[in-house]
């Protein structure tokens, strides 16, 4: 697995307000109606991290019928990141080891209604701002499940509907990489994390080209509220000094970058 560090280590509220100012004024935030962000029980990700044969974690990017609203789906997998094409290409819901209890889709989405007419600096404030003080928010029943076959549609036509800006419509975060622990795990053990919300960014830097998304996982606490640097533990601060993110821009462009 050959992972350039950059594109996955842990990142900060800062950083990831950036990837999202990103989004808000490319294309696609219009096109996904504001709907770049979600809420889900951390539990059952993080019960995958801790096994010992799990090797990562893939989200994938759905879109249904008639709608290009982006939904998440996950799965857990025994197989370690390739960056072959072939591999890349390969990949598909019924293929990781661990697929045969179907996979689940996170149903409590977040619209966002930042401006696109805000200056960069401006936006990327007013979304640090609002990512570091999400409010309380319910999760009950956050979960449906489809099966592999189904989900083969549902992650097809979210890469035929954004084909400008992806080739593979999943995001894959090992559960091992990052040394030991790992960075996932890390990010676990910052502090009591039941809960995660997600962020779908967005880069133009050029190694990303055609794989423009950006997945953001951020830990919350038990009402849904982002962490504070006040939630975290000693040894976390002392390393990373504030809560840290998880991102992920892998799989690069079919090039494997540079």
């Amino acid at each position: 697995m050959k992972i350039l560090e950059n594109f996955i280590e842990p990142i900060g509220y800062e950083s990831a307000a950036k990837y999202i100012a990103g989004m808000v004024k490319s294309p696609l935030f219009d096109v996904m109606d504001g709907y770049i962000s979600g809420i889900f029980d951390a539990k059952p990700i993080q019960k995958l991290v801790k096994r010992r044969n799990v090797k990562g974690v893939i989200f994938w990017y759905c879109n249904f019928e008639n709608s290009k609203i982006p939904y998440l789906a996950y799965q857990g997998t025994m197989e370690e990141y390739d960056e072959d094409p072939e591999w890349l290409k390969n990949l598909t819901p019924n293929r990781p080891i661990m697929h045969n209890r179907g996979l689940k889709i996170f149903k409590n989405l977040v619209k966002k209604n930042y401006s696109k007419r805000s200056s960069f600096p401006d936006l990327t404030q007013e979304i640090l701002l609002d990512i570091q003080n999400e409010p309380e928010q319910n999760v009950n029943e956050d979960l449906d499940r489809f099966d592999s076959g189904n989900m083969m549609f549902l992650k097809n036509r979210f890469l035929n509907n954004q084909s400008s800006y992806l080739s593979f419509p999943f995001a894959y975060f090992s559960t091992k990489y990052g040394g030991a622990p790992s960075y996932f795990q890390e990010f676990f053990d910052q502090a009591d994390v039941p809960i995660m919300r997600y962020y779908i960014g967005f880069s133009e830097e050029e190694v990303f080209d055609k794989q423009n998304i950006r997945l953001i996982l951020a830990p919350c606490n038990i009402k849904g509220e982002t962490l504070k640097k006040s939630d975290c533990t000693k040894s976390h601060l002392k390393k990373f000094n504030e809560p840290i993110l998880l991102q992920n821009s892998w799989p690069p462009r079919p090039s494997g970058g540079s």
